[in-house]
């Protein structure tokens, strides 16, 4: 059975790779529609995996859209250089 929410495209050095767009449903503080976009999967295999991460992260509630990456940078650098 083929996911139609995975496409394929080639990518500039021709190499061919598969992208997905999918809904996951409304934010709740905005109502605005959430959809995620991933790129630069070798396989349809690995595509069809990332999109059930990412639902299954929705449904127990993990997802997490941009983690805080400068937080974390910032106190590892105070941590291993200031202290």
């Amino acid at each position: 059975m083929e996911d139609k929410r995975i496409k394929k495209y080639k990518k500039n050095n021709g190499d061919t790779a598969y992208m997905f767009n999918i809904y996951l449903g409304k934010n709740p503080l905005t109502g605005k529609d959430k959809r995620v976009t991933r790129r630069g999967f070798v396989s349809r295999r690995e595509a069809r995996l990332a999109i059930a991460r990412l639902e299954s992260g929705m449904e127990n509630g993990s997802y997490v859209k941009n983690p805080d990456i400068k937080v974390r940078t910032n106190l590892t650098f105070n941590l291993n250089y200031l202290i």
